[in-house]
């Protein structure tokens, strides 16, 4: 038998965590990350919007003001990419956005 048969396959890489990746930056982002073979993981409000290329990418479901749904996106994870804007035209959106911030 080759002697490649008997190695374990290679152990995945470090995980990313990409919020945002709808965006201009994001959008861009997640292809580059996925041409190198990266583990990619997005966190999406509305995870049928995002249609990742890479087989090495999980879209999960959750949003950067919900504490409980960003820990869980982001375990595991070595490198966490924020890149949200909250796009509000609610009159508090500068808090919202400062909120989302902090709990990254």
């Amino acid at each position: 038998m080759p002697e490649a048969l008997d190695r374990d396959p290679p152990a995945p890489g470090p995980l990313v965590l990409v919020t945002g990746a709808g965006g201009y930056i994001g959008g861009r982002l997640v292809p580059l990350l996925e041409a190198r073979g990266r583990l990619v993981r997005c966190l999406a409000r509305d995870p049928s919007k995002l249609r990742p290329a890479g087989n090495t990418t999980e879209v999960v479901r959750g949003d950067v003001l919900d504490r409980a749904s960003l820990d869980a996106a982001l375990t595991g994870v070595d490198t966490a990419y924020y890149l949200v804007h909250l796009m509000s035209g609610a009159q508090d959106f500068e808090r919202r956005d400062r909120q989302g911030a902090l709990h990254f």
